[in-house]
């Protein structure tokens, strides 16, 4: 009688992973804390379900409908640069999440005040992201939605948010739109996400927008561009989430059968059920892998030292003090390079940009004041003061707001691109420093790319002003209790300066904190180019070094040394071949999955 062999389960392969990381808890050359966070996962064994797409696709209509309510905002701008992260609860409950660390409940009817570029333009509010509780089925078993800012909108930030979640991400549900074809943003986003999700689901949204026909044609080009794009592993589903939520809400079945989202919603729930725990032990076993592979090579290297004889030893470690100072030179320069950059930024960008604004703005509210002061003859000289005044606060206080929020974008894109050019090079002096170090002492190395790109933080706090000094109230007091036919002229140069004065109040406000920001954003990165070239040193200094305190103790006590680290590769070895195992379970458990793709038969169009 044949058996027949199954597939371990999710929870057996995270059981499994749970003891091989035990099994390296404590072993030299291990890291602590990339250790802590894989623990984590695998006591949390949250599963993070992200929800992806460009700007006026139906992102949040598509959660909407999928929990059966319009629970998060839909509009016609962009959303702000706000994660909005969806748990299960007892009950609706919405937290907000402030960028200084403290939580505030609010009312689910407030929650666009905070996620909306309409009620929170370009997260003036500082909100880091939002929490919502919530009695649905789909997210029990430790599921999390996660809806992200669109892609490819007029504010980069956003994009660089949905970006930031894409390593989180333990399956996708990338929403397109049927009326528009596949974007470049779209098409960049779709690889970039391939290389980490275990699965990703792709909505062709808004197909009650087109004839039969015309939803037909749209499907079979994303489909052969998908199938070209992502090798056939990703299903389409079209639907409109538009009716399918008017379909939960009204309890039309039929509208919500033709929505098709009884497709995609029984896709999901099968891969939740049967998949989910598969993709969340394949996620917990590739960073597991990285974590043994770098305690290994740290093992080696120590090996290594004590195997070499002091006074090679000691030779080895002059021609890696040379090295070292060579990266410590290299540091310094990236160092005073990043800050110099800063400052190059702040004068060839910023100044000259808020130098013609001002002039820009001084004209445009003038003209202003010219159209303006006709239609208000016949008011006193107190009323046309009152009048002038609020004309000339409202006009500049708009113009300085609508700039700042596109010179913003401007120059955190221009610093985040300066600072990306300098990692290429730290992590090419970091690379060195290692294979330096393992051509040393020979053992093996294999450089690990960087696995996120740099981006500097929010940051830009920024308020209108407008209380004139006492002074001006006093010059104004005087004006004003000045008959009419005397006051409007007085009225009217002191409004001139006045323009004159706010516009440079704001613009020196302006050009101080763009200083600061910029100051700010160097030190950060200046900080992270100092901790990753020292976290090499250190790391291999202490391995060698080990050798070299070793060999200065007893034999019996540097052969109880050796012992230890050959039970640690021992132990390394073994546990990286249980690891090996669970991938390769994963992979063809993933692999069986994913067989029926997108130019297999791609789910038909809702009709």
């Amino acid at each position: 009688m044949t058996t027949v062999e199954t597939a371990p389960s999710p929870q057996a392969l995270l059981g499994e992973l749970a003891l091989c990381l035990a099994a390296v808890n404590g072993q030299p050359g291990l890291v602590e804390q990339p250790w802590r966070e894989v623990q984590e996962k695998i006591a949390a064994q949250t599963f993070n379900l992200v929800v992806a797409g460009q700007f006026k696709r139906g992102k949040s209509s598509v959660i909407n409908a999928l929990l059966g309510g319009e629970l998060l905002p839909v509009g016609v701008v962009p959303l702000t640069s706000v994660v909005t992260i969806l748990s299960a609860g007892d009950a609706t409950r919405v937290e907000v999440v402030f960028e200084d660390g403290h939580a505030e409940t609010v009312a689910a009817e407030r929650l666009g005040e905070y996620v909306t570029e309409k009620d929170n333009p370009r997260n003036a509010k500082a909100v880091r992201e939002v929490h919502i509780y919530h009695p649905s089925p789909w997210l029990h078993g430790g599921v999390r939605l996660i809806d992200t800012p669109g892609i490819g909108s007029v504010y980069r930030h956003n994009t660089d948010v949905a970006y930031g979640f894409v390593p989180k991400a333990d399956a996708v549900l990338l929403v397109l739109s049927v009326d528009q074809p596949l974007s470049q943003a779209e098409h960049d986003f779709l690889k970039e996400i391939a290389g980490y999700a275990a699965r990703v689901f792709v909505l062709l949204n808004k197909t009650d927008l087109l004839s039969s026909d015309e939803r037909q044609e749209s499907l079979q080009f994303t489909v052969g561009v998908l199938a070209e794009l992502l090798d056939g592993t990703v299903r389409l589903f079209p639907v409109s989430a538009r009716e399918a939520l008017l379909g939960a809400t009204s309890g039309a079945a039929e509208r919500f059968q033709h929505s098709g989202f009884p497709e995609f919603t029984h896709a999901l729930e099968k891969f939740l059920m049967e998949e989910k725990g598969t993709a969340l032990a394949g996620s917990v076993a590739r960073n597991l892998a990285r974590l043994v592979a770098q305690a290994r090579f740290n093992v080696e290297l120590e090996c290594e030292s004590l195997a070499t004889p002091l006074g090679e030893l000691r030779r080895k470690l002059e021609r890696f003090e040379d090295k070292k100072q060579e990266a410590l030179r290299a540091r310094q320069d990236y160092v005073v390079l990043v800050e110099s950059e800063g400052r190059r930024l702040l004068r060839e960008t910023v100044e000259p940009d808020l130098e013609a604004f001002q002039q820009q703005l001084a004209r445009q509210v003038g003209d202003k004041l010219e159209r303006h002061l006709p239609e208000q003859r016949g008011l006193s000289t107190r009323r046309l003061h009152e009048t002038l005044e609020q004309l000339v606060v409202e006009e500049i206080k708009v113009g300085y707001e609508d700039w700042h929020a596109t010179e913003d974008d401007k120059i955190a894109h221009a610093f985040d691109a300066l600072c990306r050019r300098f990692t290429n090079g730290i992590n090419a002096t970091v690379d060195e420093l290692l294979r330096f170090a393992a051509d040393l002492f020979a053992v093996p190395f294999n450089p690990v790319p960087a696995e996120s790109l740099w981006r500097s933080k929010s940051g830009f706090y920024y308020k209108f002003w407008t209380e004139p000094p006492s002074i001006e109230i006093l010059v104004s007091s005087a004006v004003l209790s000045l008959p009419r036919f005397l006051g409007e002229r007085l009225v009217c140069r002191r409004i001139e300066r006045r323009v004159a004065e706010l516009i440079e109040i704001h613009a020196g406000r302006l050009r101080y904190d763009y200083s600061r920001r910029l100051e700010r954003g160097a030190r950060e990165f200046q900080a992270l180019i100092v901790e990753k070239i020292d976290a090499a040193i250190v790391g291999i200094e202490a391995a060698v070094r080990k050798g070299l305190d070793v060999g200065r103790d007893t034999e019996r006590e540097a052969k109880a040394r050796r012992e230890q680290l050959f039970a640690a590769q021992r132990t390394l070895d073994e546990v990286g071949s249980r690891v090996a195992r669970v991938l390769a379970a994963v992979s063809g458990a993933s692999g069986l999955a994913k067989s029926g793709g997108v130019g297999s038969d791609p789910a038909r169009p809702g009709s």
